[in-house]
């Protein structure tokens, strides 16, 4: 395979780029729990590709069937005090979380249209309602509708079955505007012990990784379990549902994937790297499934036969973060400061990079850092990538800045360039442009 060559970073665009965020004024925004009159403006053609959970669907693809940038241009930057959470995308609206609040942000603009008390998993029920931990909230104004019963958890908003559904509990939603009923409860008959909500729900079915390396599925709609097989690692990181597969990347190197249907072993990849573990997540589209691993490369995966299609190597991440994948293309986490190379010692340093996703090419790379693994920072919608940066610092190396440390700013980047359209920019005077990164000096 033929790779392209890192593109060099032009020192003028690297230094505006790295300082921006310390020297930009942003417009003040209200801050309060009152809807605001602004409403998104994302375009009718584009509204229709949303990210509806932290992964982007219940498959756990982490992927987007719509456009994605092909190149880095900010579009704009919005002040979230605290933002750590994964950000999402529905409704024409960007939803992200910190300091103890739940924000809706225009994800044309980055205005804020809304915020409210509290945080929790967000999910998309319908055009009108969604989930913020065990409220059931409107999308419009995030206006609470109800509040679950007693023992109400779920991980799962199956539309299919008109269900929430997690390890431990089914519960009936025929109409959103109600509180749900219960359906079934399993929490007497977790034989193999359950290590958490890392596996997917696709087709009716549940997919449970326990604490004693098994996995189980089970009927969402009645809570019965269809199969159990042993595995040879924890279930402490992501799996990923594509073309009638379950399939999952262990801390002992080895990829699997079952037959989603029977639990058969379908095939097993191990890349034999030193210090090679699959710390992550996988994500899944176009055939294949994307992952990086502890042993500093990016992998894709020919889902049907397990063959390794390409792999591109980067600076090094201390702890593998997640990636995401749309327009043909997968982004991601590939170097950042705090990580060390365990046998020369050198650091490595802040590298964001989009590749194809079908060759391996590198189409561009950003001298940023989001939040390293086992959190997401970013997602695809409206043919953007919104993604929350962290202060990777070369003044200190091997200083570890994950989720609890971030920029408190929400990034859109798009394909598309703005106008610098007066003194300064814009009416804030924020002196900055959107442009790509990738300049040499000639």
């Amino acid at each position: 395979m033929s790779k392209k060559p890192i593109k060099q970073i032009g020192m003028l665009a690297l230094a505006l780029l790295l300082l921006s965020s310390a020297f930009i004024v942003f417009p003040s925004f209200t801050i309060n729990a009152n809807a605001q009159t602004t409403t998104s403006t994302i375009p009718s053609d584009l509204l229709q590709y949303e990210w509806t959970r932290d992964s982007s669907d219940n498959s756990l693809s982490f992927s987007s069937a719509g456009p994605a940038p092909d190149s880095f241009n900010i579009a704009w930057k919005a002040k979230i005090p605290g933002v750590s959470n994964a950000p999402m995308a529905f409704g024409g609206l960007v939803f992200v979380q910190g300091g103890g609040r739940t924000y809706a942000l225009n994800g044309a603009t980055g205005e804020i249209v809304w915020n409210i008390s509290g945080g929790g998993a967000l999910a998309k029920i319908d055009d009108t309602y969604m989930m913020k931990g065990t409220d059931c909230i409107k999308i419009s104004d995030g206006s609470t509708v109800w509040t679950g019963p007693p023992g109400f958890t779920w991980t799962f908003y199956a539309s299919d079955l008109k269900m929430l559904v997690c390890s431990r509990y089914g519960w009936n939603l025929p109409d959103p505007s109600q509180p749900p009923t219960l359906a079934w409860n399993r929490t007497g008959e977790t034989y193999y012990g359950i290590e958490g909500e890392r596996l997917p729900y696709a087709d009716g079915k549940l997919f449970i990784g326990t604490t004693n390396n098994f996995v189980e599925c089970i009927n969402a709609k009645t809570g019965e379990t269809l199969w159990v097989i042993p595995a040879t690692s924890q279930f402490w990181y992501r799996g990923t549902y594509t073309e009638g597969k379950l399939i999952f990347g262990g801390l002992d190197n080895n990829m699997y994937a079952w037959d989603a249907n029977t639990g058969k072993l379908l095939w097993t990849y191990n890349p034999g790297t030193w210090y090679g573990q699959w710390a992550s997540a996988a994500a899944s589209a176009y055939g294949l499934v994307f992952e990086h691993n502890q042993d500093t490369y990016l992998y894709a995966i020919n889902a049907t036969t397990g063959q390794l299609v390409w792999k591109a190597k980067g600076p090094g991440v201390g702890y593998s973060g997640l990636i995401v994948v749309g327009g043909g293309k997968v982004y991601s986490l590939m170097g950042e400061y705090q990580y060390r190379d365990f046998e020369t010692g050198e650091y490595g340093h802040s590298e964001y990079n989009c590749y194809d996703a079908l060759t391996g090419d590198l189409i561009w790379s950003a001298p940023i850092e989001t939040g390293g693994g086992p959190f997401l920072h970013e997602c695809i919608a409206y043919g953007n990538l919104y993604i929350i940066p962290i202060p990777g610092s070369p003044q200190k190396p091997g200083i570890w800045e994950y989720s609890s440390s971030s920029l408190d700013e929400v990034w859109c980047i798009s394909s598309q360039t703005k106008d610098w359209s007066m003194f300064l920019s814009d009416a804030a005077h924020t002196g900055e442009g959107a442009g790509p990164t990738d300049l040499a000096l000639k």
